[in-house]
């Protein structure tokens, strides 16, 4: 599919879900670029590349930060900020994120109260 259609979204979203199940996060990489390149404002895939950055610091929080400031209501940003402050064990802060997430994406179940241990898994 990918050969016919090079600029196929969802076909590049799926293989990228594939390489970081698969530990090729570069190739990830690549096939989230991909679909950036095409259209910078997908949500997804943005929010699934700063999840993949190599450097977990300050950068991916502050570029977390600007895209919730542009697109406050996106679901998948909330998630992402979420696992960064788990992985960072500030565990107040994923709480608030979740919470967000659920508010915009009303199918998602809210979790009162995230425990460290329950990001240990």
């Amino acid at each position: 599919m990918l050969a016919a259609t090079p600029i196929n979204r969802d076909a590049r979203m799926g293989l990228a879900a594939i390489a970081v199940r698969n530990g090729q996060l570069q190739s990830a990489r690549e096939h989230y670029g991909a679909v950036l390149q095409r259209d910078p404002k997908d949500l997804t895939a943005q929010a699934a590349l700063a999840d993949l950055m190599q450097n977990r610091s300050a950068d991916a929080e502050s570029q977390l930060k600007l895209m919730l400031t542009e697109q406050p209501q996106s679901a998948q940003l909330h998630f992402a900020l979420a696992n960064l402050y788990a992985e960072q064990q500030r565990w107040r802060m994923p709480n608030k994120r979740i919470f967000e997430a659920s508010v915009w994406r009303p199918s998602i179940p809210t979790m009162p109260s995230i425990s460290p241990s329950a990001w240990n898994t």
